[in-house]
């Protein structure tokens, strides 16, 4: 399996906007203006996303909308995430469904979703609303408590829908149409979490994998996942033998720590930049996770970066131990996002290995001009 995503809402507060959201998950328009996107998260570190829309269930996505084209051209996909209803389950009239989750293909259209209704989880081809029904289990859900869903799909005309509620199998769909006649056999982006009439949806810890590689070492599902944000605590080796980037003001690594009150990155408050090819900051990670996890099944570098140049400008992360590791080309807008890279193993030595709380706090995470 390969890890595509990961999203645990570390970074935020509950202050924080949809628009500052937006830098690192997208949001869909339809949400009620009052409600200010995030609240507390199930581990009480970080906070949740929530969506409420204030009417009936709709033929196009609704939800917290992932863009994942480009990341995989497998058609086996992984998604798992917590979730938790805050006003109760909805089914007012038998037509009134909640999604919570949707794959879309790069047209706009549903090619399956998922969704609760009368106690019951269920899953279409296609949206919610008129899609063909493929199947239901019966689900044991309770109100403003969290559960762990994760759902496994085979897109294809006799592909395969398996459900996982809190690590266990409630539904196993086979030979059943996955994709929309004459669609794409790959998403272009997930919507997770819906709502119907008022009704709010708190998500939370979300991961997606595909079926190709071998790390992390599973064949299917992760389980019920945690996801943890570490902020840079000081020098690196690279930061503390001659930083290569320039700070705006202060240490590099104090820049880029964007932890204070709030954990949202403040833009061109505080920033390291360079323009030279192969410059390099590295910077340790030393504070202690706040529980020592069974398995760390990968380690997410994630940095807020624009480009102030005309031009195509790329950089890569790194991650470093004894060995120093670069991720895959990213390439930055001239406006602030949040770019992802997934390390599913430790550098060490030249020979990977397994992530463990005592190895990832010796190692040093950072970024390098590449072009």
């Amino acid at each position: 399996m390969t890890l595509l995503y990961t999203q645990g809402f570390e970074a935020y507060d509950a202050t924080a906007t949809r628009t500052v959201l937006d830098k690192d998950f997208n949001y869909n328009e339809d949400v009620l203006a009052t409600e200010a996107g995030l609240t507390t998260g199930r581990n009480g570190l970080g906070v949740a996303a929530f969506h409420a829309r204030s009417g009936g269930i709709s033929t196009t996505a609704a939800g917290h909308i992932i863009p994942c084209a480009g990341l995989s051209s497998e058609d086996d996909w992984v998604v798992g995430f917590a979730f938790r209803s805050v006003f109760g389950w909805f089914d007012v009239s038998g037509t009134e469904r909640s999604p919570i989750l949707e794959f879309i293909d790069s047209d706009g259209v549903i090619m399956l979703s998922v969704y609760l209704a009368s106690g019951t989880l269920n899953v279409r081809n296609g949206n919610p609303a008129t899609g063909t029904k493929l199947g239901f289990a019966d689900a044991l859900l309770t109100t403003n408590v969290w559960h762990y869903f994760e759902c496994k799909v085979n897109f294809n005309a006799a592909g395969s829908v398996t459900l996982h509620l809190n690590e266990e199998p409630v539904l196993t769909l086979s030979t059943v149409q996955t994709i929309v006649t004459g669609g794409d056999t790959r998403p272009s982006s997930i919507a997770i979490g819906g709502g119907i009439r008022g009704q709010r949806i708190e998500v939370d810890d979300i991961y997606i994998l595909d079926d190709a590689g071998s790390i992390p070492a599973h064949t299917d599902f992760l389980g019920d996942v945690r996801i943890e944000r570490l902020n840079p605590t000081g020098i690196g080796a690279t930061d503390g033998s001659g930083t290569e980037f320039t700070p705006l003001a202060g240490t590099n690594w104090a820049s880029v720590a964007d932890a204070g009150t709030t954990g949202i990155t403040d833009d061109d408050t505080s920033y390291v930049e360079s323009s030279t090819l192969s410059d390099k900051d590295t910077y340790a990670f030393g504070a202690a996770l706040s529980v020592t996890p069974a398995n760390i099944e990968a380690v997410s570098i994630k940095t807020s970066v624009r480009k102030t140049d005309a031009g195509s400008r790329n950089f890569v992360h790194v991650a470093k131990q004894t060995t120093e590791l670069d991720s895959a080309i990213l390439y930055p807008s001239v406006t602030y996002r949040y770019m992802e890279s997934i390390f599913p193993q430790d550098p060490v030595a030249g020979t990977p290995a397994t992530w463990t709380a005592s190895n990832l706090a010796t190692a040093e995470f950072g970024y390098k001009v590449n072009a």
